[in-house]
């Protein structure tokens, strides 16, 4: 085990008994937790992303890359599911919006969940899989440059987003949509994908690609089968929502080797 895995351990520790405010999401509403450019949770926090005021639809708040290395922001999954232990087979749907420069086939903000650990684990010793979600490898994709566009996990519709488990060397997206992803069994593990526990649920851009580019991010809506729902905003300025200082700067430094560069 290399040294900066065995200093991710204490931390993790801390994290999970950490006092962190969750949102609420009794009777089926939708929640808010806002990420700000000094938010705790960001891997490169000396390239601090920005906040663009009404950037999205001239109402609500964007976010755009440094273009100074990669960005990335960790939130576990009990804060996204307001206090409770979170499956991907619990998430109903994932939407958010881009807007960069580049065409379609251009990188972009992406998503990504680790999953909870379990004894062999492909990945590391500290999470079990790894899968994310590249906009450019959606199905039916339509994303000219200069514009912003709608990215789904909803199956059959335009810019549908589709999934890969990079801990087992798919950087692509081999497992397909959400639907299929969950069926799927756990590479390297037992079970299904809709069983796995989510450690942390993130966003970001690549190492290999990150400088130059200012690429932006809108409001990220998370739906649940149960009915409620939480939505990452952006604000200029914000409180801790993930966990202690530091926490995203070791999970980055430990995952960025492992990253695709493209």
């Amino acid at each position: 085990m290399s040294s900066q895995m065995t200093k991710i351990f204490p931390i993790i520790a801390t994290f999970a008994a950490a006092s962190i405010a969750a949102p609420s999401l009794a009777g089926g509403s939708l929640s808010t937790i806002s990420v700000g450019p000094e938010t705790e949770g960001w891997y490169n926090a000396d390239g601090l992303t920005s906040t663009v005021t009404g950037g999205y639809d001239g109402t609500q708040n964007s976010l755009a890359a440094s273009g100074t290395g990669k960005n990335q922001f960790y939130i576990t999954g009990e804060n996204i599911f307001g206090g409770s232990g979170l499956t991907i087979g619990d998430i109903s749907s994932i939407s958010y919006s881009t807007k960069k420069s580049g065409d379609a086939s251009s990188p972009d903000w992406f998503m990504q969940i680790y999953t909870n650990p379990y004894s062999g684990s492909p990945g590391s010793s500290w999470y079990g899989n790894r899968i994310q979600a590249e906009p450019y490898l959606a199905s039916n994709l339509d994303a000219p440059g200069g514009q912003w566009n709608d990215w789904t996990t909803t199956a059959g519709g335009t810019n549908s987003l589709n999934w890969g488990d990079s801990s087992q060397g798919d950087f692509g997206a081999g497992l397909g949509s959400l639907d299929t992803l969950k069926s799927a069994s756990v590479l390297g593990g037992t079970g299904t994908y809709a069983d796995a526990g989510v450690l942390f649920f993130t966003f970001g851009t690549g190492s290999g690609w990150a400088n130059g580019f200012d690429g932006q991010i809108g409001p990220i809506t998370v739906l649940f089968n149960n009915g409620t729902g939480t939505i990452i905003n952006f604000e200029a300025s914000t409180p801790a929502v993930p966990g202690p200082a530091g926490l995203a700067g070791l999970l980055g430094l430990a995952v960025v080797g492992r990253r695709r560069r493209r």
